[in-house]
């Protein structure tokens, strides 16, 4: 039987099972981080710094030690205390027998810094992953922490060098996790001393894991007898009146029957908060839909929703970052009547019924938790019937089962300036353990029922309790009174409109100005969470310092940072220091440092000042080029915030005589062989010489020797002046000649090798491959070239020399003459339908090179050819038992060389391939036939076999059934949920 040699012999590296029925074949989750451009993460993947020092930079993608090529994800180990996490986005996991294989790389101090994989199961803790039930199977920890200052002190680890070396691991994952969502997280701590080169991982690969889109997450508020509100869903009075109540389910108005949840609409000020439980986002493409019914005073009475990501403090949703795709804000609330939303877009108004809203998540959600905040704000007049909620839809989102237990966390708001402070927090089921967050990250080290609350965030708790992870309401505590950021500082011409303020204030405090310390003549205005400006027309009453003063009920009042409001004045012009070539210039700072200020200036022989300046500056300082022996006008104005400019400012100076000169002023000699001494005169004490505006270390004397060509100067200090002497050029007398004519040349082109411009008194000598060949000959300033028609031993590398009587000799560049004629044509493959052949190049690799080919059946070229820069070229779609001629040329100067060719004959047509290799040299298209070894795709009678190293591996889509399936070690196959492997063994 004769061997296809598309088809080497290839020794089994995996013991191959064949099944006569259906076999299955399990899906799995690759992450190998090549998909992003690095440092980018992978959509979904997070890295979180626990604990940061200096050095310790979190995770990143890089491309300096790749597994597979391009990517790997990289972590620092410095030599100090540092705890930084890579964060896996979900996994389904489909499987009680589910492995995670990935492999490390890394250099960390033995026992004293280390690297541990964790696991969090459907949102719980994060946990070992020995400890949550999995087990390795090859590549396990290696050692212990030894050190108490290391977060993660006593446990086991992987820890110390793999040297140059990736090793792989494989680890079972717990089988509780078969049915769940999953998250893990490799975290890699380092203790006070000794740095590392850091931790490397790749190739990453879960069996039985999907990473399908999660149902929609939905709340109807039905679950519940009224006024209740949902498990973790929270009411919060931020603001009272005597009318306002707190955000309840009612069954009197719903969209879908029985209840919905309602906040009134009094006629006083008040602000009530709605907070949703906490959702997981998994995807990019999440959203939030809801539906609302609102009768709220138009324009003076609203709703928005706000929302926190990943632990951040509450925003609206545009300025988190979210669309409305729907159902958007319908007005503006007034700044007038002292609603918390003043100034803010809002859903206000009567709605007409029930409206649905649909919001866009941001895509940098993905991978975190949300938490929703509805928000009603009335002013002091006028009701409305108040809002209603329903409907509630999250895509994209984690929804688990509500535990039959639910915590209560208490209080569910409040701040540090009313009752006690700090504030304690408590957890409603006494006895459980508890994990505490704040602002999404886990607080260590405490799991009791209560907490001590020191600073203002998001808090909530998890707890498993009956078997079953709970999350508790969220409790946000806010900072007493929060310093206000004004802005509006800067030089404002008379006549012209100043606004000073804050684009963002916070609701419930109160707002009032200061100027030059004395309170502006308008009552405080509270803040409504927009923009606060004061706004005055600028004239000298209205020069000075503005703050604001802020105070909060029950806080310490606090004040802004300062703003300056300035007319365009320019005083304390003065001259600093004036030497023979620069001229040093101050004045006074028109606003205090560091307030920005623009000026602009002249330097002139005139008094009088010009039209416009010709330089501008921000400093109030400036030094200014001169020449010696002058008299100098400098005129200065200050530039106006909005349009415009101040009154000219002028001063005068005269400049000093320069008497520091080099001799002699001009020479030439030969490189290494003669030098010329250079002697400065009319200096100070100490000198500093320099050569094409290098300094020149080390020479401080009056005399410099220079032994080679350059533009020589000196400078020295006389006074409080730097003084610089005139440029004096000495000139090298050899030359290194510039060489062209690079290029390949078909049979009696022209070629000339030449040297543009020659130097009078250089003899010029031409060589072919080392030998010479023209010259030498004398240069003339003119060009000099070797000429002659390309022919067979023209070949090769070309260079001149250059030599002068008493001198050294030089070198031109390098030139390459290449013959437009194709040698060790050849083919290096035949199979099937598909011809593999190549050549040898014209010329190096760092020349450009063109060819033209074809591959006809035809013994002679019937075309121009295809073009390309390779010299190994593949062609298809070859018919069967066929002769084919391959016609190869070199493109030249001129057009092209001549054709060279061989034969040969594709073999004939064979049944179905009895085995198919796959290459996965294009992409992870199983249907694609460049992915096949001689484009072979597989069929029903076909051995598949998947090798390891290849740059991508297959991903099947659609049912089939093959004779076999071998995937060896270091490969493997993605198959789609509900897809079917059917292998024979037949």
């Amino acid at each position: 039987m004769k061997k296809n040699n598309c088809f080497p012999i290839i020794p089994l590296l995996a013991v191959i099972v064949f099944y006569s029925g259906i076999h299955k074949v399990s899906a799995q989750c690759t992450e190998n981080f090549d998909a992003v451009t690095a440092p980018a993460l992978p959509a979904g993947w997070n890295a979180v710094t626990l604990i940061d020092c200096t050095g310790s930079d979190p995770w990143v993608t890089s491309t300096s030690v790749p597994y597979n090529a391009p990517n790997s994800a990289f972590v620092t180990a410095p030599g100090c205390v540092s705890d930084e996490v890579l964060v896996s986005k979900y996994f389904f996991i489909g499987s009680s027998s589910a492995q995670l294989t990935f492999r490390r790389k890394h250099g960390l101090e033995q026992n004293y810094d280390g690297l541990v994989l964790e696991i969090s199961i459907e949102g719980g803790s994060f946990a070992d992953i020995i400890t949550a039930g999995g087990s390795f199977v090859s590549g396990g920890y290696n050692g212990i922490i030894l050190t108490g200052s290391s977060p993660i002190a006593n446990r086991q680890c992987w820890t110390g060098s793999t040297s140059s070396a990736f090793i792989t691991t494989t680890v079972n994952l717990p089988a509780s996790a078969n049915g769940k969502f999953v998250v893990l997280r490799w975290r890699r701590a380092t203790d006070p001393s000794v740095s590392g080169t850091g931790v490397f991982i790749d190739d990453i690969t879960i069996t039985g894991c999907t990473t399908p889109v999660p149902p929609a997450c939905t709340e109807n508020f039905d679950g519940v007898t009224v006024p209740a509100l949902p498990k973790a869903w929270t009411a919060v009075t931020a603001l009272d009146c005597v009318n306002s109540n707190p955000w309840a389910t009612v069954s009197s108005i719903f969209d879908s029957p029985p209840n919905s949840v309602f906040v009134n609409d009094p006629d006083c000020i008040s602000d009530e908060y709605l907070y949703s439980r906490l959702f997981q986002i998994i995807t990019t493409t999440a959203q939030i839909t809801f539906r609302r019914n609102n009768d709220l005073e138009t324009n003076y009475d609203g709703m928005v929703l706000e929302i926190s990501i990943g632990g951040v403090s509450f925003m609206d949703v545009l300025i988190a970052g979210c669309t409305f795709v729907s159902g958007s804000y319908t007005g503006t609330i007034s700044t007038s009547f002292g609603n918390p939303l003043s100034g803010r877009s809002a859903w206000t108004g009567n709605s007409g019924g029930w409206v649905t809203t649909t919001i866009n998540l941001p895509a940098t959600a993905n991978g975190k938790n949300i938490i929703l905040r509805w928000r009603r704000g009335a002013d002091n007049s006028v009701s409305g019937t108040g809002a209603y909620i329903d409907g509630l839809s999250i895509t994209g989102s984690l929804c688990f089962a509500p535990c039959a237990t639910n915590i209560t966390l208490t209080p569910p708001g409040g701040n540090f300036c009313i009752s006690s402070n700090p504030v304690v927090l408590t957890a409603s089921v006494p006895g459980a353990v508890y994990d505490w967050y704040r602002n999404d990250v886990k607080i260590n080290g405490v799991t009791g029922a209560s907490y001590t609350a020191n600073s203002g965030g998001i808090y909530y708790v998890k707890s498993v309790i009956g078997g079953c992870l709970a999350t508790s309401n969220v409790a946000v505590l806010e900072p007493g009174s929060i310093i206000p950021t004004l802005i509006g500082t800067g030089v404002y011409c008379s006549g012209f409109s100043v606004n000073v303020g804050m684009t963002v204030t916070e609701n419930g405090q109160d707002y009032s100005w200061r100027q030059n310390g004395i309170p502006v003549a308008y009552l405080p205005t509270g803040g409504g969470g927009g923009s606060y400006f004061h706004t005055f027309t600028m004239d000298a009453s209205r020069v000075g310092d503005y703050v604001v003063f802020t105070t909060k009920p029950g806080c310490v009042g606090v004040y802004s940072n300062t703003v300056y409001v300035r007319l365009p004045v320019v005083t304390g012009l003065a001259i600093v220091r004036v030497c023979p070539d620069t001229a040093t210039i101050k004045w006074n700072h028109v606003i205090p440092e560091p307030g920005f200020q623009s000026y602009e200036y002249s330097l002139s022989q005139s008094g009088t000042p010009p039209t416009s300046g010709e330089y501008s500056t921000y400093d109030s300082v400036t030094t200014v080029a001169v020449i010696p022996s002058t008299l100098y006008y400098f005129h200065i104005r200050s530039y106006c915030e909005t349009s415009g400019f101040g009154n000219w400012a002028s001063i005068s100076f005269t400049t000093p005589p320069n008497n520091l000169i080099i001799s002699p002023q001009s020479g030439s000699f030969c490189t290494g062989i003669n030098s010329i001494l250079l002697t400065a005169s009319g200096g100070g004490t100490t000198f500093e010489w320099y050569k094409n505006d290098v300094l020149i270390n080390g020479q401080t004397s009056s005399t410099y020797n220079a032994s080679s060509g350059g533009a020589y100067y000196v400078k020295s200090i006389v006074g409080t002046c730097i003084i610089s002497s005139t440029v004096v050029y000495l000139e090298s007398a050899m030359v290194p000649p510039s060489l062209g004519g690079t290029g390949i040349y078909c049979t009696d082109d022209p070629v000339n090798i030449g040297i543009p411009v020659t130097e009078v008194g250089q003899d010029y000598t031409w060589k072919q491959n080392g030998v010479s060949v023209y010259g030498p000959i004398g240069g003339n300033g003119g060009n000099q070239s070797l000429q002659f028609p390309m022919a067979a031993g023209k070949e090769g590398t070309y260079i001149v020399s250059s030599t002068k009587p008493g001198c050294n000799v030089v070198y031109s560049n390098t030139v390459y003459v290449g013959l437009a004629q194709i040698n060790n044509l050849m083919t290096t493959n035949i199979c099937g339908g598909l011809v593999t052949f190549k050549w040898k190049r014209v010329a190096p690799v760092n020349i450009s090179q063109t060819y033209s080919y074809e591959v006809t059946p035809s013994s002679t070229p019937v075309g121009t050819g295809i073009s390309t820069s390779d010299s190994t070229v593949t062609v298809a779609s070859l018919n069967p038992s066929t002769t084919y001629y391959i016609h190869v040329r070199s493109a030249c100067v001129s057009g092209f060389g001549d054709w060279a060719t061989i034969s040969f004959v594709t073999p004939a047509a064979l049944p179905p391939p009895v085995t198919s290799v796959w290459t996965g040299v294009v992409n992870t298209a199983w249907s694609n036939a460049a992915n096949w070894q001689c484009g072979q795709l597989p069929v029903i009678t076909t051995a598949v076999i998947i090798n390891g190293g290849r740059p991508n591996y297959p991903q099947v889509t659609t049912n089939m059934t093959l004779k076999s399936l071998t995937v060896n070690p270091g490969a493997s196959v993605q198959v789609n949920t509900g897809v079917v492997i059917t292998l024979t063994g037949l």
